[in-house]
C-alpha cells in the first residue's frame, strides 16, 4: 500500500497523483510521473503530451 496522505492510499505498485482540486488519483505505474493536471500519468522516463484538437 502506498500512502498519498493520512487519508488516501493507492495499491502497491502504483503512484499517487494529486489533481489541482486536491483529489488524489492512483497512477497504475510504479514510479509513475504525474502530469500537470494530476489526472493522467506516464511510466517513468516518459512525458505526457496533450493532443491538440
Amino acid at each position: 500500500v502506498i500512502r498519498c496522505d493520512s487519508l488516501h492510499y493507492c495499491q502497491g505498485g502504483m503512484s499517487c497523483c494529486q489533481a489541482s482540486s486536491g483529489q488524489w488519483n492512483c497512477c497504475p505505474y510504479p514510479l509513475g510521473q504525474c502530469c500537470a493536471d494530476g489526472l493522467h500519468c506516464c511510466e517513468y522516463g516518459y512525458t505526457y503530451t496533450p493532443h491538440l484538437r
